[in-house]
């Protein structure tokens, strides 16, 4: 069965080629530059609804006040971060996401789809959600993951980077309802297919060894949901995906 170990590094490189290094590039070690990539990154990544109005300039200024170093360990990112955040009241979700390209090393980003990933379903208001998410993920062998992963980047000579976008997209993949994921692997196999044509030959093994690493973690939620439990309505979407994958 298809899983979400098996596809993110390859949604990791996508949006890597796409998006994520072209505001790494801008944002990396200057909060300076938020404002005038605010709504593109806000876009991408699904969190414009939340910084209307006068909530951009909080989630700026919480993110300038966190006090954020590349050098932190995660639970102590994300206190700094949180305290921030109580204060002022900016989203959770928006402030991760900008802090990931100010400051990318050693940090993942906080969602929905990441934190039912992580903490399941239903786990309360959005800032006790956002501490816990850290917390767990410190205590399940982040750290570990991640130096792994980053072994094998370095092997075959990609961007180390990729590393932590990758643990983001296994979380963010494996938060999401299983016939929606079947559709975002459609569109992964249409670009690995492009990627192993123009680019590194080793792209298979690179991302065989990563999944084998995140198949041994133990990130993920033990009491996640599997595709028995989807609702009638989600089951029938999904019967209809498959065949038309199936058909194609």
């Amino acid at each position: 069965m298809t899983t979400p170990a098996e596809y993110a590094f390859i949604s990791a490189c996508k949006y890597w080629i796409a998006h994520d290094r072209d505001f790494t590039e801008k944002l990396r070690g200057n909060t300076k530059n938020i404002q005038s990539n605010l709504r593109k990154i806000g876009n991408i990544y699904f969190v414009n609804r939340t910084i209307r109005g006068g909530a951009e300039k909080k989630l700026i200024n919480a993110i300038e006040k966190s006090g954020q170093t590349e050098k932190m360990q995660l639970q102590e990112r994300a206190k700094c971060l949180s305290d921030e955040l109580v204060k002022c009241g900016a989203p959770p979700s928006a402030a991760s996401k900008f802090s990931w390209f100010v400051w990318p090393l050693g940090w993942t980003m906080f969602d929905r789809l990441t934190c039912d990933a992580v903490l399941g379903a239903n786990q309360g208001p959005a800032m006790k959600k956002f501490q816990k998410f850290y917390e767990e993920l410190d205590s399940r062998g982040w750290s570990t993951l991640l130096c792994c992963i980053r072994e094998i980047l370095s092997k075959h000579n990609y961007e180390p980077l990729l590393a932590e976008r990758t643990i983001d997209k296994f979380l963010m993949l494996s938060g999401t309802p299983h016939y929606k994921f079947l559709i975002i692997c459609n569109d992964l196999d249409d670009f690995k297919n492009t990627l192993n044509k123009s680019h590194n030959i080793d792209f298979d093994i690179v991302n065989n060894d990563i999944s084998e690493c995140l198949k041994r973690s133990s990130l993920i939620f033990a009491g996640k949901p599997s595709l028995a439990t989807l609702s009638p309505h989600q089951n029938y979407k999904f019967k209809l995906l498959t065949e038309q994958i199936s058909n194609a």
